[in-house]
């Protein structure tokens, strides 16, 4: 287990290094990617078995998503993992088993990849995590995607009654029910002695983390990305409540491929909006109107037109003006974590693709397809926005 987790850490960090490097998409995944369908809507060929032990026969030879090659199963398991007054009632909770690369040959069988499941329909991240796809052939290991409490499939009350109990919506429940569904697989697969290293990328990456120091016994390696977990209130170092739009913002850089206007253009874009606001605010002081309503003015008006805003959507409070600011800067953090060197449907959950390199084409937008005056830094910002 130690060669293996050794070897395991290496190759990791090569190919880290090599990426950094080149810049470039591991040829797998590349593969992975000139296959893969447009959205995960229409879902894929899949097996609906609920044991382990079952072949996809159903695939189609390769072509799609590497779901295909997967099974689809559920497991028993505790809605309230910590209770102590009485048994907790159970629901079923849904993962997949990738075996396809797993050695069972020799006295050892191989490691356990297994990926925490984050805030989505585990499909989203089966299909979307190369990182474990890639090295598993190499390392021989087994792939398990376990979805997580109260999205997806697994719903312990349903997904119409989620609201009303919340009170089990957790972290914690969420990594118990990890921990007793790998004590299930080991048991089932009589694989007592293979390690398990678990995977996750933002909240699941977060998990993953906190898995391995909560469960050593259980989990012996992480590889954790883009996960956050020192961004609480109390942590030293202190959380910079500024890095994240400093690492969006670098991305509408020319260090980052951007055009090199792309940045300071957005700005511009935002200061016309409020001072469009401020002055219309300004304006209504010296009047009866209320504090809080805008007065209908041209300044108003070229910003619906350029964010195509329809008419029963007036920019009449300064709340809707600072919304509609508060979406275009939302749709620039979206991109920025989604700002793939390829086509991708990860980070909007399924339901459209975004470009390779998608802040790259906002930037375009907003500065070499717009003019520079003030209704055209708006509507550029409405057009980098749509991306």
């Amino acid at each position: 287990a130690a060669m293996t987790m050794a070897r395991l850490m290496l190759a990791a960090l090569t190919l880290a290094m090599a990426a950094v490097t080149l810049g470039a998409v591991h040829p797998t995944a590349q593969k992975h990617l000139a296959k893969a369908k447009p959205s995960p809507s229409s879902l894929w060929a899949m097996p609906h078995s609920h044991h382990h032990h079952q072949d996809d026969d159903d695939g189609e030879d390769g072509d799609g998503h590497v779901i295909e090659s997967c099974t689809e199963n559920y497991v028993d398991s505790y809605i309230d993992h910590f209770t102590w007054t009485k048994e907790s009632p159970t629901y079923r909770q849904r993962y997949f088993i990738c075996g396809q690369h797993w050695n069972t040959k020799g006295d050892k069988n191989g490691p356990i990849f297994f990926y925490t499941g984050n805030e989505a329909d585990v499909t989203l991240y089966l299909n979307a995590t190369g990182f474990m796809w890639e090295f598993a052939p190499e390392m021989g290991a087994l792939l398990v995607f376990a979805e997580h409490r109260y999205y997806g499939k697994s719903q312990p009350f349903g997904k119409a009654d989620a609201r009303k109990h919340l009170e089990y919506l957790s972290s914690e429940q969420a990594l118990a029910d990890y921990a007793d569904l790998i004590f299930r697989i080991k048991l089932e697969y009589n694989c007592p002695d293979s390690p398990v290293i678990a995977f996750g990328g933002s909240y699941g990456g977060m998990l993953s983390s906190w898995f391995r120091m909560k469960y050593p016994h259980i989990v012996d390696g992480a590889f954790a990305a883009s996960a956050p977990i020192w961004s609480f209130l109390g942590e030293q170092p202190r959380y910079d409540p500024g890095s994240f739009a400093q690492v969006v913002t670098y991305d509408a850089t020319a260090a980052a491929g951007a055009h090199p206007e792309c940045a300071g253009n957005v700005r511009k874009a935002f200061k016309h909006m409020a001072d469009a606001t401020h002055a219309n605010v300004h304006a209504n002081a010296h009047t009866d109107a209320d504090a809080d309503v805008l007065s209908p003015s041209n300044d108003l008006d070229v910003m619906s037109k350029a964010f195509r805003l329809c008419d029963g959507v007036p920019l009449s409070t300064e709340d809707d003006v600072a919304s509609l600011m508060m979406w275009a800067q939302t749709a620039f953090d979206y991109m920025a974590m989604g700002n793939y060197p390829y086509a991708s449907d990860y980070i909007l959950n399924g339901d459209a693709n975004l470009p390779a390199f998608p802040m790259r084409v906002a930037c375009d937008a907003i500065t070499r397809d717009s003019p520079q005056d003030a209704a055209g830094l708006m509507s550029g910002l409405a057009q980098a926005a749509g991306v």
